[in-house]
């Protein structure tokens, strides 16, 4: 093999090592990720707290964007495994990982991004017979 020849296989060798680690993060930017909802438990607060319901759910989102959105509810978030970005509208992203726990009230606009797989688990209180989740253009 000559160096030219060398040289050229170890350019697009590099070239192909860059792309590979570079693009996934990139398109989990701008695809909606595929999600997995295990609804746990829907408890009616009855005469306690009238016309409200607490949810339990287990949520499994691959890499991608939830695109925006909002949820008529009290939602509380321990983040299982895994890592994403949370933005509402107008404030800085917040980074999120295992372990972490986080509170969103009702009616607040906000988008998801993660690249790699999460795992959550998530409970709600709110009215019943709403939507859980509100999709924005």
């Amino acid at each position: 093999m000559t160096r030219r020849t060398s040289l050229l296989v170890s350019l697009v060798f590099l070239t192909g090592v860059a792309a590979g680690s570079l693009l996934p993060p990139l398109l989990a930017q701008t695809q909606t990720r595929p999600t997995e909802t295990k609804d746990l438990m829907t408890v009616d607060l009855g005469t306690w707290c009238a016309g409200k319901q607490v949810t339990m759910q287990l949520v499994s989102a691959g890499p991608g964007t939830s695109a925006r959105h909002y949820h008529p509810a009290h939602s509380f978030t321990w983040v299982i495994d895994g890592s994403e970005t949370k933005t509402l509208d107008g404030k800085a992203p917040i980074a999120v990982r295992a372990g972490d726990v986080l509170h969103e009230s009702p009616g607040e606009i906000h988008e998801t991004r993660n690249v790699v797989p999460v795992k959550l688990l998530v409970v709600r209180v709110m009215e019943k017979g709403k939507e859980m989740t509100v999709r924005l253009p």
